[in-house]
């Protein structure tokens, strides 16, 4: 294997790190409708919606090169997006800041006055009281019979935020199982 790296090197890496953390939080806590879950102290941020449904702004981000981890509200945490700066990333992360300004502010122009998603009741039974059997049936609701990745993630995660845990869990290991193996299925 090849040595490691000299030390002034790990701590430059570990300084970019730092400049480029507080860059991004300093950036979220400028960008309206947006902000930070938590204190940031580390290479791995959260940061949430305050005013408009954050699952749109993972799918835009996306389309323009950043993936960035869209997470489901539990107990008292709300629906969120989660991100980590390290050096593989930190020359990136003006662009990044820029396009997240951007499209925050396109996505939340896009839902002013529109309602948000709430589940019908029915269907969030029908899955709850399901077993795995139940992705044949949500195929044209999701845009997908489970063997492939839909474009756009927006109406998917909003579904599986408004679902309890358990049946999120069983219906994310069934798409995985379907995407893995789609001859099973």
């Amino acid at each position: 294997p090849p040595p490691p790296p000299p030390r002034d090197s790990i701590r430059r890496q570990r300084q970019m790190c730092i400049r480029d953390r507080r860059k991004i939080v300093d950036a979220v806590g400028d960008i309206e409708g947006l902000e930070m879950m938590g204190k940031a102290q580390i290479n791995m941020l959260a940061l949430r919606a305050t005013d408009f449904n954050i699952f749109p702004l993972a799918d835009e981000m996306k389309r323009r090169g950043w993936f960035i981890q869209p997470q489901f509200g539990f107990a008292n945490s709300s629906e969120n997006m989660h991100l980590s700066v390290g050096y593989h990333n930190a020359h990136q992360v003006d662009d990044f800041v820029r396009d997240l300004r951007a499209v925050t502010s396109a996505v939340r122009a896009e839902q002013q006055g529109k309602p948000r998603f709430v589940m019908p009741e029915e269907l969030r039974d029908f899955i709850v009281n399901s077993g795995p059997e139940v992705m044949d049936q949500l195929g044209d609701i999701l845009g997908s019979d489970g063997s492939s990745l839909p474009d756009k993630m927006e109406e998917i995660n909003n579904m599986l935020n408004q679902l309890p845990a358990d049946s999120r869990e069983m219906l994310l290991g069934e798409f995985v199982n379907r995407l893995y193996n789609p001859d099973v299925h």
